[in-house]
């Protein structure tokens, strides 16, 4: 049997599970943790359980090791890098909400140059470059956009791969495609030619999405502020659930306690 380890650091729990076809996930989760956790379909927008996370401070993060099939999950305090400046060389992206954000190349002390004239969402290295994650949603307006920054020479430019339809939360790069969770939908974007495939995820607005693997069950895991999404798409059919700890859910139905 393999082994897994629980690690517990300033009173958030940090584990470590296989992501097992024999196991359910919510069992793996309650083996580790001591904890009950339910599955069940995304939340209702507008009902209780959606409108109470808005106010919660942690978060549930996904992380994966595809060597040996396993999934790492970590309870963190919930932070937004809204406001901070996030270098790639000497490259920077910023982020500041409704106020504005993009990325910009630093030729000198006082010589910019603006590569994505969006707020900076994420970077995604690849060999041939880094791809960008950038958008903004605010009020009723939500938008997003894959980039491509290249440096030849020392010298830095940018391209716009694709449109995304929606505030992209988090993304990863999957074999020859760009996987992104927006504010609404699952996209997938392919780096051989930018086409650009949106599934749409009934009841997914506003989950919080921050992080994204592929477990070796074939499942997109997602991490939310709530706890765990789980996707996976077969021909046109999509498959979506929820996994929440027992206690959360039942606090949230109470009403936001």
């Amino acid at each position: 049997m393999r082994s897994v380890v629980l690690a517990i650091t300033v009173g958030l729990a940090s584990l470590t599970a296989l992501v097992r076809q024999d196991a359910t996930p919510a069992a793996t989760l309650r083996r580790l943790t001591g904890v009950e956790w339910i599955a069940g379909p995304p939340w209702r927008v507008e009902s209780p359980e959606w409108s109470c996370v808005h106010g919660l401070r942690t978060e549930w993060f996904v992380d994966g090791d595809s060597a040996t099939g396993s999934l790492r999950v970590e309870r963190r305090l919930h932070k937004r890098p809204h406001g901070n400046l996030h270098r790639t060389g000497p490259v920077y992206g910023s982020n500041s909400g409704e106020f504005g954000g993009d990325v910009r190349w630093v030729r000198g002390q006082a010589d910019t140059v603006v590569l994505v004239p969006e707020n900076w969402v994420q970077y995604l290295p690849v060999d041939s470059g880094t791809y960008v994650l950038a958008g903004l949603a605010h009020m009723t307006m939500s938008r997003g956009s894959l980039w491509l920054l290249k440096s030849e020479q020392d010298v830095w430019s940018s391209r716009k791969v694709a449109n995304l339809g929606d505030e992209p939360q988090v993304g990863m790069i999957e074999d020859s495609n760009v996987v992104v969770v927006t504010l609404r939908s699952l996209v997938i974007v392919s780096l051989r030619d930018g086409k650009t495939d949106i599934r749409l995820f009934d009841r997914w607005y506003a989950a919080y999405a921050n992080s994204i693997v592929r477990g070796d069950d074939g499942w997109l895991y997602i991490g939310l502020r709530q706890g765990i999404a789980r996707v996976r798409q077969t021909g046109d059919h999509q498959e979506a659930e929820w996994l929440v700890p027992r206690a959360l859910a039942d606090s949230l139905r109470r009403g936001c306690r």
